[in-house]
């Protein structure tokens, strides 16, 4: 098949799928587009500068049931007993940590499968598609492995770790005292009226947030709220009865005048009242009644027994010594009541102010033990991964030779050739501490070198002498010059990736969230010896590529790569210095998707 046709097919399938296919991202190239690290990715990359699109596919299939680990939940279990015996806890949490290291990686084993394809053009990547061309060049490989996920934990601060931990334990003794302590008095307060439903609901939010630095926003807003200050149900009741004891001064006045006349003689006996003593006593009871109404019906029990007196006997002295000796007995009553209120609206006041003033400090304090041990843990606990792959595959050139025949026509001069060649590799990828990658590659290749000659672009004139004056018409054709060799190429690589993350991530398990910004440090290495080539001797090439890297979907990222070929000048006629040797590349990379670090 026409290689440019071959590298259209495999473009167009993967643009198709990819939207299906796409899990990750890869994090660099060399000049050919090549990588030793291999995961579950999907990646297109280009590089304008060399005139490469690399693209590629890597798939994954579970071979064993879908993993339910929760090693937090088991290595809680270790800290369960009373005496916080530290060594039985240590072996504890060694045990378990052992355990689930092993049902980690048993449960997160795949297959690995999928392939790669690279073109590339001497005239461009715009022209990657174009049958006329210098040269083109396309490689497809499939890819068969096996990947999988493991986690180790650094026994080296095992002591320290279960330490802090029962520590911490016991700290949560304290926080159960006082949010019990909490709760107690909220309830008494609802039952003795201080606060209404509504009110108590929100004080005991708290106990229902699990999240620490929200809980510490909850309670800091408790000690402020104008709840604790003004809004108590017991307030309005302080109120009434303040009324209430000026309602019963007022009418103990009038009635103590009425009683003070009878006994002084003042009014004379019931046959001998006037109609003016008559209508005074009648205008007093009126008024009497009148202050009396003015109280709450639902809450004066003064007022509900007052009015079953028959003061209609108002004309006769025992019914104001009688009304006389309810009011006194109500004065002293609602004076007790509303002392007894008082003091105990301002003691609750007083001790839930405290209560949540010292729960907000204890909680202060266990944030900052939570980042502690949240900060000693990720430096325990490390995530990697393992893949190890086997790629084979075929590459095809079309390129137009220069013979270098000394011919004058175009048609004897230059031939247009083909080249098909072979690709084996065996490679080993590794993720470790999250954001660090590395890979090695031995691989073994039939191939050419037209990629390596350089274009020399030819001009042919003719000259018409049948007419006069003389007719010159020229024409100019560009090919590839210098002397071709076929070999087998023998290569070792290695790869070096590093994410430096460009965020902030000094937070606690609970607010952590996932990085999606990076930069992306890429040095490699690559060693080629050959057999059967009559060019070409052992030789060295490194590089650094430098790159954005943002992990969300639909952006666009990219960078730079520098690559020094054959730095130690073995197939040179006259040594380079290093700059000369330098290749630079521009890589742009379009993410249909983004990837995790655990």
């Amino acid at each position: 098949m026409n290689t440019n046709k071959l590298t259209y097919i495999v473009l167009g399938a993967f643009l198709l799928l990819s939207k299906q296919l796409i899990n990750a991202q890869a994090f660099g190239q060399d000049a050919n587009g090549f990588s030793t690290i291999v995961f579950p990715v999907s990646n297109l990359n280009i590089d304008g500068n060399n005139n490469i699109i690399s693209l590629s596919f890597n798939q994954l299939k579970r071979v064993r049931k879908k993993p339910i680990n929760n090693d937090e939940a088991s290595i809680a279990k270790c800290f369960l007993n009373e005496n916080n015996d530290l060594i039985k806890t240590e072996q504890c949490v060694d045990y378990t940590w052992r355990k689930d290291e092993n049902k980690y990686q048993k449960e997160n084993s795949y297959a690995l499968y999928g392939f790669e394809l690279t073109g590339s053009s001497k005239n461009g990547v715009a022209f990657i598609f174009d049958n006329e061309l210098l040269a083109n060049s396309a490689k497809i490989n499939g890819t068969l492995g096996y990947y999988f996920k493991s986690k180790k934990y650094n026994r080296k601060h095992l002591s320290e770790y279960v330490s802090q931990k029962i520590e911490f334990k016991k700290r949560s003794d304290k926080e159960h005292e006082l949010t019990s302590d909490i709760i107690e008095l909220v309830d008494q307060m609802a039952l003795n009226g201080e606060i209404t439903n509504n009110q108590k609901s929100k004080f005991l939010v708290f106990a229902s947030i699990g999240n620490v630095k929200n809980q510490i926003k909850e309670i800091k807003a408790r000690i402020n709220d104008p709840d604790l200050k003004t809004n108590f149900k017991i307030a309005d009741r302080v109120n009434e009865l303040k009324n209430q004891a000026l309602v019963l001064d007022y009418c103990f006045n009038k009635v103590d005048a009425v009683v003070s006349k009878f006994e002084n003689n003042k009014y004379p006996d019931l046959e001998n009242l006037t109609d003016i003593d008559i209508e005074e006593l009648r205008s007093e009871i009126i008024n009497i009644q009148s202050e009396i109404n003015s109280l709450s019906k639902d809450n004066s029990r003064f007022k509900k027994i007052v009015l079953k007196e028959d003061l209609n006997k108002y004309l006769e002295i025992n019914t104001w010594k009688n009304l006389k000796k309810e009011i006194i007995t109500f004065k002293m009553y609602t004076k007790s009541e509303l002392n007894y209120l008082s003091k105990q609206k301002q003691s609750s006041h007083s001790e839930l102010i405290s209560l949540f003033e010292e729960y907000h400090l204890y909680l202060l304090t266990k944030e900052n033990n939570m980042n502690e041990i949240n900060n000693l843990y990720n430096r325990i606990l490390h995530y990697n991964k393992h893949s190890f792959y086997f790629k084979g595959g075929f590459t095809g050139r079309t390129f137009l030779y220069d013979l270098n025949n000394g011919a004058n026509t175009i048609k004897e001069r230059f031939a247009e050739r083909g080249f098909q060649g072979t690709q084996f590799e065996l490679g080993w990828s590794h993720q470790f501490k999250s954001y660090n990658f590395i890979g090695v590659n031995i691989s073994k290749s039939y191939t050419d070198n037209s990629n390596l000659l350089r274009p020399r672009t030819f001009e042919f004139k003719i000259i018409d002498n049948t007419v006069t004056p003389s007719l010159e018409a020229s024409s100019s054709i560009t090919a590839i010059s210098g002397t071709y060799d076929r070999f087998d190429d023998y290569q070792i690589s290695a790869d070096y990736v590093g994410l430096i993350s460009l965020k902030d991530k000094s937070k606690f398990n609970y607010q952590k969230q996932d990085d999606d910004l990076f930069l992306n440090i890429n040095p490699y290495f690559r060693h080629h010896f050959y057999s059967n080539s009559v060019l070409y001797n052992p030789n060295t090439s490194i590089g650094l590529g430098l790159y954005a890297f943002n992990v969300n979907k639909n952006t666009i990222t990219g960078g730079v790569f520098f690559q020094a070929n054959d730095i130690f000048n073995t197939n040179t006629d006259q040594a380079k210095n290093f700059i000369k040797q330098l290749d630079i590349g521009l890589v742009f990379k379009y993410s249909l998707s983004s990837f995790s670090t655990k």
